[in-house]
């Protein structure tokens, strides 16, 4: 069973690794590309001492948003996220 988004990704990339997940701002990505780039995200943060349960603030232009969303989510369940413009 899929508990978050983190993990939809995950499995979204496992089983459908070429397939359109995503149409944003006149560009596609694959699951693979979008579980690629939420890992980037995740890891990145890492290495800044992000930590799980730290508070993670996102804002990002709506066209943009749903692919830094899942790499947060994916480590920091508790983040914030506000929509921009």
């Amino acid at each position: 069973m899929l508990r978050d988004l983190g993990q939809i990704a995950s499995h979204g990339a496992a089983s459908f690794r070429e397939a359109t997940a995503l149409v944003c701002a006149r560009r596609s990505f694959t699951f693979s590309e979008v579980d690629a780039l939420a890992c980037q995200l995740a890891n990145g943060l890492a290495a800044m001492g992000v930590e799980p349960g730290d508070r993670v603030t996102l804002y990002a232009q709506n066209s943009w948003f749903c692919q830094p969303h899942i790499g947060l989510y994916r480590s920091y369940p508790d983040s914030a996220l506000l929509a921009g413009v």
